[in-house]
């Protein structure tokens, strides 16, 4: 509890994060509803800066010194719901890439419900700036895949006759997120069958 209560301080007493009592309630439901995924054009949205939060970027700054100083290539971040652990996925996806220019940077992104991939490619194109970045598919492979970014549920991606079949190439970069514990198997025939 004593090391969480110096990133709590720092947190709470942020500029960043708004206090909140019941007056603010219908602003907060008005917030909420604005920041809900849909399906609608959103093509704005690709010409915004999207940058870190300071505990965002701090999380970046680990991730990138675990890879460069002691050479993990596999890393975990855990985070409470909604503070964001997709747009750090993004970002640090979006610095991957620019370490390797001109080498396919192919993402493989995975998760157990339709909804988190559809936010989830959202955020993606909109940390890129990217319209027609990704590919979404939930239940069947498409025909071909040679996408940068690819989704799938958990699911289909543990099906290993799907990840053969649809020839995706192998990825260099891997996100899952929310696996629950049950679906740890199917993880890691994913990750053995993309090549990470």
């Amino acid at each position: 509890m004593t090391k969480l209560q110096p990133p709590f301080e720092s947190y709470w007493n942020s500029n960043e994060f708004e206090y909140y009592d019941e007056g603010q309630k219908e602003r907060l439901t008005r917030a909420l509803k604005d920041e809900k995924y849909s399906e609608t054009d959103n093509s704005g949205i690709y010409t915004l800066d999207i940058l870190p939060y300071s505990y965002q970027q701090e999380i970046l700054d680990k991730l990138e010194a675990e890879r460069t100083v002691r050479g993990h290539n596999r890393n975990l971040v855990v985070a409470a719901t909604g503070t964001g652990k997709t747009v750090i996925s993004a970002l640090d996806y979006k610095r991957f890439c620019k370490q390797h220019p001109g080498h396919p940077c192919r993402l493989l992104f995975v998760a157990h419900r339709e909804e988190i991939l559809k936010q989830s490619l959202y955020t993606f194109r909109a940390v890129l700036k990217d319209a027609n970045f990704g590919e979404l598919f939930v239940s069947r492979p498409p025909e071909y895949a040679s996408t940068t970014f690819l989704t799938s549920d958990i699911g289909t991606a543990s099906v290993q006759t799907n990840l053969y079949t649809f020839r995706f190439p192998s990825c260099n970069f891997m996100i899952a997120v929310s696996i629950i514990r049950a679906l740890g198997k199917c993880v890691k025939s994913v990750l053995h069958i993309a090549a990470i």
